[in-house]
């Protein structure tokens, strides 16, 4: 395509040149045929360049090649996957919800990430989209989520990340891991440090991410608690 393209620029030059010797003093039929063969050769070129714009292919947003599917001279078909380019700048993050749970997510929901890779940084995030279709095996639907916030850790395309949605929130509260709560006999329980051991006590707690539990009662700030293995 950029071969023709320059076949047909260098023709409109030489015409142009050819037109140009002839309005110095020619005929009027010669001067008609040449401004003819310029008309030509001027289409010639449009149509070049606007067969090399739908040859163009254009990336939708910034990113990075990391995969070629063909190569150079290979016959393609429309709809064929021809590169990979992931993204680096928008993030998207994939979530699958139980269908029943579809009633409590709703785009602007708020939700927390957080990546395997990177245990104790947890992110923030914002319900983008629901796709419309039910997985008919799983009974899950694939919910869309943004950052809403410049992730300080690196994440990479196909990371497995643990969702939390976010349903409620608690401001001014004591929490403690997860990992610290027990339950016995149906009570609450979590062992808290007394002196040079610990103990178990009885503990009422409220909302959870799946990461902190609220404590609502029988622990104090300054409280150790021992977490379990």
């Amino acid at each position: 395509m950029v071969k023709q393209l320059k076949i047909a620029e260098a023709e409109v030059r030489r015409s142009q040149a050819q037109l140009d010797l002839l309005l110095a003093g020619t005929r009027p039929e010669q001067i008609a045929r040449a401004e003819a063969e310029v008309s030509l050769a001027e289409a010639e070129v449009r149509r070049c360049n606007a067969l090399r714009q739908k040859y163009t292919l254009r990336a939708p947003h910034a990113g990075i090649i990391t995969a070629k599917y063909v190569n150079v001279g290979e016959i393609v078909s429309p709809g064929q996957v021809l590169i990979r380019l992931d993204n680096i700048k928008d993030i998207e993050i994939r979530a699958q919800a139980q269908e029943a749970q579809l009633p409590d997510i709703q785009p602007g929901s708020k939700a927390r990430v957080l990546a395997d890779a990177y245990p104790n940084c947890p992110l923030e995030a914002v319900v983008e989209n629901i796709l419309p279709r039910v997985d008919p095996e799983s009974g899950t639907v694939t919910v869309l989520l943004r950052l809403t916030e410049t992730p300080t850790v690196v994440l990479m395309d196909g990371m497995a990340v643990d969702i939390a949605l976010i349903g409620q929130e608690r401001h001014s509260v004591i929490r403690i891991p997860t990992s610290a709560v027990e339950k016995r006999s149906g009570q609450t329980v979590v062992q808290v440090q007394e002196g040079r051991s610990f103990v178990r006590r009885r503990v009422n707690v409220g909302i959870s991410d799946g990461q902190w539990v609220e404590v609502k009662s029988d622990l104090k700030v300054g409280d150790v608690v021992r977490l379990r293995q």
